[in-house]
Parts: structure tokens; C-alpha cells; sequence
């Protein structure tokens, strides 16, 4: 009876695809003991999802070695992909790299040949020129956003975490940015996207419509918090596009019509983003309520503050022109002194539903 192994290796190619089974050969990176196998031996493997992976990349697989009518085949129970391992899979990926085409992949390539991999991992010491620079049509500049690139990447890039994004429909610029922004948060991006994909905000470019359509993509729902919370706050600055404030009812209207979802929902969230302090709400003396960015809060209060400073200046100006008897002067600065201006976001704050 066959038991239940771990080997580790190369994908050599595919014999044969259908879907993510797939049928192939796998050179060993790893001696395979339970299976009397030497670095270097090339196993039969098949099923999975070895279908998704590319010839070149590394693989850790579990799973039995069985015999069949076509010979030994190992049977994969789980795949787990190891990235970049080859000279190969270096080439394919050369591609995604910020600033290189189909053409300057393939002149990289013939210049470096089996040796890609190891220039791309190696920088080139202090004060030496980039060795990418020998290739034509590159220059300095172009070689250091293009290791810039690899180190966000092709060096740490899981090949199935970039199949899964190309299968989202984003850019070659996206995939690199959402790569970096989940490596900068220790996470795998497949699992940046399927649990917080409204983090994508905070990514320079990225933008809410653009963040919502991938998000939709990786299976959010309409009328997840996060999606809510996020449109929110987007619309308050979109609203508030030159003024301070924008009206609560509005704000609600316009969160519900970008959204699709309820209008109790967004009164919900833009609630929640207050609390949060992401957002101000405010009540005038009419009862009307207003929503605020906090930025803009904090800076409207810092004017009416130095406004009240020069306020109280001409007031005592004014003081002492009375005082001194020069009555002409002190009604002048006293009417320079009056303001019937004051922030909005200094009425009583609203705490929502």
C-alpha cells in the first residue's frame, strides 16, 4: 500500500492539461527517501492543480506514488507553489516587470541566457555598473526600477497569487502595487483580497471604483460594511470637493445611489465612520445635520482660531485707543475686530442613529 509523501521540485512541462489537472514531470530539488528517489530524479506526477502551474516554477507536493498502467505516477493530494526556481520560469516572468516589454524580455534573455535568475537575485556591488546595462536600450535607471520590480515580485511572488490577480482583471501595474501593499502587510494577496479588499484604498492610484470592481471580483458583498464604510467616506470628499461640509441627507442619497444598497445602510455606516473618527457629523441651531472630513475640520478650526487671535488684537487696539481718548481710532478698529464667521464644525457634534 502506497503511503503518503513530500517531495519538492521543479515542474519539467505538462504532458497533458484538462482544466487545473494535469499530467507532468517534476525534477527533484530534494532527495525523495521515502520514495528511493536522488536529487535530480524526474517523477511522473499528476492531478491537483497542476494545471495552474508553469514549467519552471517550484513545487512542493504531497501525496502517494502509485503504480499504473502507464508506469509510476505520483498522485498529488496537496500542491503548494515555491515561486521563481528556475532560469525559465525567470524569463516568463520578466514580462511583468515594471518597464520591460515582450522585446527587452527577449534581449535580456539572449544576453544572459541561463544566468538571468542568479543577475536578477544579485545586486551589483557599490560603485560598479549594472551588468543589465549591457543589454541594448537599457540604461541605469531603467536596470533599477527593473530590480526595484523584482524585489517586490519575481523574488517573492507566489506564481498562483499572480494567475489569481491577472484573472481579477488587473493591470500589470496593479498586480505589482497590490503584490507590494500585501507584502507590506504579511499577508498573501489571494488572502488580502477575499478578507480586507477595501484596504486597496489606501493604495496610491487605486481609488474606490477601481478598488470596488476588484473587490466584487474577489467575492465582496454589495452590502459588506467595508465596502459601505469606504463609499462613505469616498463620496464625503467627493461632495465636499471645494467647501468643508456636505449635508447628511445628500450624503446618504449619493452613498446609496453609488453603492446600490439601502439608504439605512449607509446612514449606517456613515455613523460607523464617525465613531471611528474617519468622519464629523454636526448639528446647526436648525437642526440640520452636516458630515465632515476630519482634515478639513481640523484646518477650519485652525483658521477660526488665528481669526479670533487677531480678533482679540484689534479689540485691545481698540481698548486703548478709547482709553487714550482717540475715539475716531477705536470705533474703527472695534468694527474691524467684529466677525460673524465661525467654523462648522465647532456646533454640537451628532451621534448618529
Amino acid at each position: 500500500m502506497a503511503t503518503t509523501t513530500t517531495i519538492v521540485g521543479t515542474l519539467v512541462e505538462h504532458r497533458a492539461v484538462r482544466d487545473s489537472w494535469a499530467v507532468g514531470r517534476l525534477e527533484l530539488t530534494e532527495a525523495a527517501p521515502d520514495l528511493q528517489r536522488r536529487a535530480g530524479a524526474v517523477l511522473t506526477i499528476r492531478g491537483g492543480r497542476l494545471g495552474l502551474a508553469e514549467p519552471g516554477e517550484g513545487l512542493r507536493l504531497t501525496g502517494k506514488l502509485e503504480l499504473t498502467r502507464f508506469g509510476e505516477q505520483f498522485e498529488i493530494e496537496q500542491q503548494e507553489s515555491l515561486g521563481v526556481q528556475s532560469n525559465a520560469q525567470a524569463h516568463r516572468w520578466l514580462e511583468r516587470l515594471d518597464g520591460v516589454g515582450p522585446v527587452l524580455a527577449r534581449r535580456i534573455y539572449d544576453r544572459f541566457g541561463e544566468g538571468v535568475l542568479e543577475l536578477l537575485k544579485a545586486q551589483p556591488p557599490d560603485g560598479w555598473p549594472d551588468p543589465l546595462c549591457d543589454v541594448e536600450g537599457l540604461g541605469p535607471t531603467a536596470a533599477r526600477t527593473i530590480r526595484e520590480s523584482w524585489g517586490r515580485l519575481g523574488a517573492s511572488g507566489n506564481p498562483e497569487d499572480l494567475r489569481y490577480l491577472d484573472g481579477l482583471g488587473l493591470t500589470r501595474w496593479e498586480v505589482n502595487n497590490v503584490t507590494a501593499f500585501a507584502k507590506q502587510r504579511a499577508v498573501p494577496p489571494r488572502q488580502l483580497l477575499e478578507h480586507d479588499p477595501y484596504a486597496l484604498t489606501e493604495v496610491k492610484g487605486f481609488g474606490w471604483k477601481r478598488t470596488d470592481v476588484v473587490a466584487r471580483k474577489a467575492g465582496a458583498a454589495a452590502n459588506a460594511p467595508a465596502r459601505l464604510d469606504t463609499a462613505a467616506i469616498y463620496q464625503t470628499a467627493e461632495l465636499c470637493d471645494g467647501d468643508t461640509l456636505v449635508q447628511l441627507g445628500r450624503l446618504v442619497a449619493e452613498t446609496a445611489k453609488l453603492t446600490g444598497c439601502d439608504e439605512a445602510l449607509c446612514l449606517d455606516a456613515i455613523a460607523r465612520m464617525a465613531r471611528a473618527d474617519r468622519l464629523v457629523i454636526t448639528q446647526d441651531d436648525r437642526g440640520t445635520r452636516w458630515v465632515h472630513p476630519p482634515e478639513l475640520v481640523t484646518a477650519e478650526r485652525a483658521i477660526w482660531r488665528v481669526l479670533q487671535r487677531e480678533a482679540e488684537e484689534r479689540a485691545a487696539v481698540a481698548s486703548l485707543e478709547a482709553a487714550t481718548g482717540n475715539n475716531e481710532a477705536a470705533a474703527g478698529a472695534a468694527e474691524e475686530g467684529k466677525s460673524e464667521w465661525k467654523p462648522s464644525g465647532t456646533v454640537e457634534p451628532w451621534e448618529g442613529p
